[in-house]
C-alpha cells in the first residue's frame, strides 16, 4: 500500500573485512560495505500528494585500508586511506511510474499544501577520500619516560550536486491566489570542495608516579 511505499527500506548489500598478517610486525586490515536506502515515496503525507512526493534510491560505499607496523621495541607506525562515497537522488515520482500528467508544482504558503511537481529535486555525489598517518616512539631515561606521537591527516570532501526542475517553473500560492513565481535554468551542477590538512605532534612525559605533563601542537 502507499503507506509500505513512504517508508524507508535499508539494505547491507555486503560487507568485507581482512585481516592479513604480512609477516611478524607488519599487518594490513581492508574493509568495503554498501548499503542502501530506498523510499519510493519520500515526504507523501496529508499535504503531499503522489505527484509530489521524491523517489530516494540513494547508496553509500564506505572503504578503508589500514597498515600496522611495529618499528622494533620502541616504535609504532599506524597507516589509514579510505573513502565513503555517497549518491543521493531525489527525483520525481513521475519517473517511475508512479504518476502521470504531473502539472506545473505549487505550494500554498498559507495552508503548506502542495499540488504538481515538488519544488527540491537533487542529484547529489559526494566523495570524501581520507588518509591519516602517526608514528609513536616510546623512550625512558630523559627525565622520566616519554610516549612521543607525531601524525599527518589529509581529507578532502568534494560534492558534485545537480539541480532538475521540470518545467523550470514553481508556483508559491497565498490562501488560494499566485503570490511568487520561482524560475529555474536547469539542469545545472555545481562543485563544493572543502579540503583538509593538519600535522600534530605530542609527548605524554611522565616525570615520576605523581607528576604527568601532556604537552603537544596541533596545526
Amino acid at each position: 500500500g502507499i503507506d509500505e511505499l513512504a517508508r524507508s527500506k535499508l539494505t547491507n548489500n555486503y560487507t568485507f573485512k581482512g585481516t592479513f598478517q604480512l609477516n611478524r610486525n607488519n599487518q594490513v586490515i581492508g574493509f568495503l560495505n554498501k548499503r542502501n536506502k530506498l523510499q519510493e515515496l519520500r515526504d507523501l503525507g496529508p499535504l503531499v500528494p503522489i505527484s509530489a512526493a521524491r523517489y530516494q534510491a540513494s547508496r553509500n560505499y564506505p572503504w578503508k585500508w589500514e597498515w600496522t607496523s611495529v618499528l622494533g621495541s620502541r616504535a609504532f607506525l599506524d597507516v589509514i586511506a579510505g573513502n565513503w562515497y555517497n549518491f543521493f537522488p531525489l527525483e520525481p515520482t513521475d519517473q517511475h511510474g508512479f504518476v502521470t500528467d504531473v502539472v506545473p508544482g505549487r505550494l500554498d504558503t498559507g495552508t503548506n499544501q502542495r499540488t504538481g511537481y515538488h519544488d527540491s529535486y537533487q542529484d547529489q555525489k559526494r566523495y570524501k577520500p581520507q588518509v591519516y598517518a602517526s608514528l609513536s616512539y616510546f623512550k625512558d631515561g630523559w627525565a622520566g619516560s616519554h610516549d612521543f606521537k607525531v601524525g599527518y591527516d589529509w581529507k578532502r570532501d568534494r560534492r558534485f550536486f545537480t539541480k532538475p526542475q521540470p518545467g523550470n517553473i514553481f508556483y508559491r500560492d497565498l490562501n488560494g491566489a499566485v503570490n511568487e513565481l520561482d524560475l529555474y535554468n536547469t539542469p545545472n551542477t555545481s562543485t563544493n570542495q572543502v579540503v583538509y590538512n593538519a600535522g600534530h605532534i605530542s609527548d605524554t612525559w611522565k616525570l615520576n608516579e605523581r607528576l604527568t605533563l601532556n604537552l603537544g601542537v596541533r596545526f
